[in-house]
């Protein structure tokens, strides 16, 4: 699995460095997470857009985008025994924290907060690991002998929308946010095809967005596939992370993220990763993902 995350899916689009040796890796990089506890849906079960239907509300909201999030990090619990280490068995609890609804007529929104808690079994290498994993399961809750907090909770706001009105037009131009502030360090990628397919592969994610331009120009209206929003998310933790390695002094880790999407980024378009500690107080970087013209896309506040 690390070498999926790396070598065969961000090697060709960040700089040799960003690629750690996963022989000597003991724990997990915190962008790593991405890759684990998808939901188990089959096929048939999949909506018509090809997302889960766990989160969805229903009726007329029939798209969906992922808005924003949190990644929360107790450095000594997720560096420990029992935290994000190699060959260590995890499972995540999920919840619905919130549901809102916004708008009016056919800007109604429907935004979903989800909150995710990892846990690690105690002991790896039990033989009665799925005897464990069907008591958890059954009590439906975390806090049991069995488990331990590994030190990663995590926070999903979904925004799911009605079908549009001009349906077969595209939407007007990217308009792109003000960066805060000036990139001191930055790189620039351009996320292909590829990139996007073996990121979905990866992620259990069949959005369409993602994969099938002609829905995405037929019904959601814009130009191009998108890049997926948790795909920004890894690039940008794994731009802070070789960030804070290239630091004179004690080593820094980031322990937590917030993070929104605030326009589309396209395939085939340059992207550049940005990041600033300037004017800001001590342990603190804002890192941001601006578009081909310039301007902000994503926009992150990284604790370390």
């Amino acid at each position: 699995m690390l070498r999926q995350v790396d070598r065969h899916i961000l090697a060709a689009h960040v700089p040799p460095s960003w690629i750690p040796d996963t022989a000597d890796l003991t724990f997990f990089p915190p962008s790593y997470h991405q890759a684990f506890h998808h939901h188990d849906v089959d096929e048939k079960d999949l909506l018509r857009d090809g997302t889960d239907s766990l989160h969805s509300p229903g009726g007329d909201f029939v798209r969906r985008v992922w808005a924003s999030g949190e990644l929360r990090i107790d450095l000594e619990q997720y560096y420990s025994d029992g935290g994000w280490r190699r060959n260590k068995r995890t499972i995540c609890f999920e919840t619905i924290k919130d549901v809102r609804l916004r708008g009016k007529a056919d800007e109604e929104k429907i935004i979903v907060t989800i909150g995710r808690t990892h846990v690690s079994i105690k002991n790896t290498h039990a033989k009665d690991w799925e005897a464990v994993l069907q008591k958890v399961r059954d009590e439906r809750r975390w806090e049991t002998s069995a488990v331990q907090n590994s030190g990663l909770e995590e926070q999903r706001t979904l925004i799911f929308m009605k079908a549009r009105a001009d349906n077969g037009e595209l939407l007007p131009p990217t308009k792109y946010l003000q960066p805060p502030a000036t990139a001191e360090f930055q790189h620039t990628l351009t996320p292909t095809p590829t990139l996007l397919f073996r990121f979905s592969a990866l992620t259990l994610n069949a959005h369409a967005l993602h994969l099938d331009a002609e829905y995405t120009r037929q019904v959601e209206g814009h130009r191009n596939l998108l890049v997926h929003g948790p795909l920004q998310l890894t690039l940008i933790l794994r731009f802070v992370e070789q960030h804070l390695r290239s630091l004179p002094g004690p080593p820094q880790t980031i322990r937590l993220i917030h993070y929104r999407n605030l326009a589309p980024l396209y395939v085939n378009e340059k992207m550049t990763l940005c990041g600033s500690a300037h004017g800001r107080r001590d342990n603190v970087i804002e890192a941001w993902i601006e578009g081909p013209s310039g301007g902000m896309a994503f926009k992150a506040v990284i604790h370390t």
